[in-house]
């Protein structure tokens, strides 16, 4: 079953938010999120930054974090050796 809105509008169908059981799109999101809320010093609302309009500059943001904490990981247990 589809949504209705989503019959309405094409353009409106995004199929990584499709499945809300998503982890790791939806982690990468609120991570983004987070981070930008940080990076502001809370000089703007966490409830304007975590809204739908933003989702795909959070996602990437965090989505970018994972990653370069997952090779610092990694190059951290190689120069050890």
């Amino acid at each position: 079953m589809e949504d209705k809105s989503k019959q309405g509008n094409p353009d409106s169908y995004d199929p990584i938010w499709d499945n809300e059981t998503n982890p790791s799109a939806h982690s990468s999101e609120w991570i983004g999120a987070v981070l930008r809320y940080l990076f502001s010093f809370g000089s703007i609302k966490f409830e304007s930054i975590y809204i739908n309009k933003d989702r795909n500059k959070n996602s990437i943001i965090g989505t970018v974090a994972k990653l370069s904490l997952f090779f610092l990981v990694l190059y951290l247990a190689f120069s050890a050796v």
